[in-house]
């Protein structure tokens, strides 16, 4: 699990290490992810991608910088995950359920 990064998958297109991920990936293919979840998930996603693109389109060579950057990315993917996670707990301690 420790070796799954989706920054380094999509930022280093040629190099080894990425089996990890490649295989999670070929996980959550299998799963059924409702469409609420997606709406959450998508704008990241994108994001993710082209920040890669954009930096690789340049200089196909800057592996490392488009690394750090979709690591930012997913850093605030994160953080918009955790906060409609404490979202979706604190509404059902309000007492009305």
């Amino acid at each position: 699990m420790s070796d799954i990064s989706l920054p380094y998958y999509y930022s280093h297109l040629n190099e080894k290490g990425r089996w990890a991920t490649l295989l999670f990936l070929d996980y959550l293919d299998t799963l059924d992810i409702a469409d609420t979840e997606m709406i959450l998930h998508e704008p990241y996603m994108e994001k993710l991608s082209s920040t890669i693109a954009a930096i690789l389109n340049r200089n196909a060579d800057d592996k490392q910088l488009a690394e750090e950057s979709a690591r930012k990315v997913v850093a605030e993917w994160h953080k918009v995950v955790i906060a409609n996670r404490a979202k979706y707990l604190l509404d059902g301690l309000g007492g009305d359920g």
